[in-house]
């Protein structure tokens, strides 16, 4: 288990080879520096998402891991990276890390979905599913053409 306050990664590999990895990220608030337990809701309603999709996902290959974040807000700031993004950065290259070059699908719910877009730049990501995504006319959408985008 990871620290109070650092993000972690809950993980579910298939049986057999791994093709692929889901990434889910769940929602938050605009602002919140209260560190996400297991007790958060949103971190919670992913992990429900999660388990109804696993089963069907690991059974064609494919790794799940849910992404907790490090804090409950996005926490905008003109000089970082917003928190949700720095965690979502973490996890791609936890990610590559254990599985090299594998495509990775992230899906994310509200801020969650916002953090897909954010992210959605990396080369691992071969697409983004956006659940109700809080989203902002100035966020990076242009990284996401050519990549499946179902929002």
């Amino acid at each position: 288990m990871a620290a109070p306050g650092a993000p972690s990664l809950r993980r579910r590999d298939p049986a057999g080879t791994t093709r692929g990895v889901v990434l889910m990220l769940h929602g938050g608030a605009v602002t919140g520096m209260r560190p996400v337990d297991r007790r958060s809701g949103a971190y919670q309603r992913s992990g429900v998402m999660r388990n109804s999709i696993t089963q069907a996902l690991v059974s064609q290959g494919w790794a799940v891991d849910l992404l907790r974040f490090s804090v409950k807000g996005w926490n905008e700031a003109p000089d970082a990276l917003p928190a949700p993004v720095q965690d979502a950065r973490w996890a791609l290259a936890q990610i590559r890390s254990l599985y090299g070059a594998l495509p990775i699908v992230l899906i994310g719910h509200s801020m969650g979905g916002r953090t897909a877009l954010h992210v959605g730049d990396d080369p691992s990501v071969a697409g983004v599913v956006a659940l109700a995504p809080w989203c902002e006319r100035t966020d990076p959408v242009e990284a996401l053409q050519g990549k499946p985008l179902i929002a």
